[in-house]
């Protein structure tokens, strides 16, 4: 049997090879697509730990929470995108460093400090709107909680086995 579009002959011994081929690809992918899915999962899990050790550690009354929640949400959201980011952009210039130029380096940090300035601005902005709806002691709660939050999954982390990345994040 051969097709018409490409003159390729599809016998037997072609279609089973072609067959596996693709039964290969298809596997790859669903790997891929479970692997992509399961990070999504585990990133979830970690939000949902922050929210939970953070509400342990502010006690927040009913109104307070009403008020903070929408705004630490959306805070979270913007700082994960940017340390996303960022992570991305540090692991590109660790795999990448012997094969730039230093105008290329150059201009790779000075991302990396944008990307770094723009964390900080955001951290003002917010800081600024808790301040709207938290008392300032329960907003250096807020910054303590967090930072026990980071030690503590960076603790986890290292029990496991595992290093620190290499700019210490």
């Amino acid at each position: 049997m051969k097709s018409k579009l490409f003159n390729i002959d599809f016998g037997y011994s072609n279609r089973k090879t072609a067959v596996g081929l693709l039964t290969l690809l298809l596997i790859l992918f669903s790997h891929h697509s479970q692997a992509q899915q399961n990070n999504r999962t585990k990133f979830g899990e970690l939000k949902a730990q922050r929210k939970a050790f953070v509400t342990e550690k502010l006690l927040l009354t009913s109104e307070e929470g009403q008020l903070f929640w929408p705004i630490y949400q959306k805070y979270t959201d913007e700082l994960d995108e940017l340390k996303i980011e960022r992570i991305k952009s540090r692991k590109m210039l660790v795999k990448k460093l012997d094969n730039l130029s230093d105008k290329e380096l150059d201009n790779l940090m000075t991302n990396d400090l944008t990307n770094d300035q723009k964390i900080v601005d955001l951290r003002k902005k917010y800081h600024q709107e808790f301040r709207k709806v938290l008392s300032a002691k329960k907003v250096i709660n807020l910054y303590i909680a967090e930072r026990q939050f980071k030690e503590s999954l960076a603790k986890r982390w290292k029990d496991k086995g595992n290093k620190i990345n290499e700019f210490g994040d």
